[in-house]
């Protein structure tokens, strides 16, 4: 079966050459990434990533994080606001800073020996605590894991996805980039508790993964 991520990154394709050929798009309009070209499926998991020339991270000593992109669509009749989408924006912008920040100097401007960070928030998807903890039930437990088994979904748990790419700030060549997404589940607990809980966790895990991705080889 194919793949949602890989879905979406065909329908994010044909967007992207859609946008290009209409004279009514600002030139200065940003996508969420600088190319969707050189990716291929992680060794493990869904996420599909590309990885550029490791033999030049060793130059690099700060990092500059741009400002999350919101490109999540909501439709009508969701109960997610612009104000939670920003915040969550912000919450992803301060946890890829912190963990960044462990092994860099974060910089606040791009230039020579300075990586940038962009990413973006692409879909979103709240958990439902009640229905989360509900699943717990007996009885409940057990038809709950066999939807989660069939299709991938657990009644109550979020979903997150995200577009993120590492760049020389200055020459704006790419050294690493990720597509990935996070769906929550029983084994999940912590990230189940709370309406963002599960986006909050997914922010972390992957700035801790990105982190080690480009450290120094």
């Amino acid at each position: 079966m194919t793949s949602p991520i890989l879905l979406r990154l065909v329908a994010l394709l044909v967007i992207g050459v859609f946008l290009t050929s209409c004279k009514t798009v600002d030139s200065d309009q940003r996508s969420s990434l600088s190319s969707y070209e050189g990716f291929t499926p992680a060794s493990s998991g869904g996420a599909l990533i590309h990885k550029g020339d490791r033999s030049s991270l060793k130059d690099y000593t700060k990092v500059y994080v741009s400002d999350v992109e919101i490109l999540v669509d909501v439709e009508e009749g969701e109960k997610t606001s612009d104000a939670e989408l920003r915040q969550l924006g912000v919450s992803f912008e301060s946890i890829l800073k912190e963990e960044f920040g462990r092994k860099y100097a974060i910089s606040r401007s791009r230039g020579p020996g300075v990586l940038e960070v962009r990413a973006a928030l692409v879909d979103v998807k709240p958990n439902s605590p009640a229905w989360f903890l509900a699943g717990y039930a007996p009885g409940v437990f057990v038809a709950t894991s066999a939807l989660w088994a069939a299709t991938g979904d657990n009644p109550g748990s979020g979903v997150t996805t995200v577009q993120v790419e590492v760049l020389d700030s200055a020459s704006k060549e790419r050294l690493y980039a990720i597509i990935d997404e996070e769906r929550g589940g029983k084994h999940k607990v912590r990230g189940g508790l709370s309406r963002w809980g599960q986006a909050e966790v997914s922010f972390r895990k992957w700035s801790q993964e990105i982190v080690e991705a480009v450290s120094q080889p």
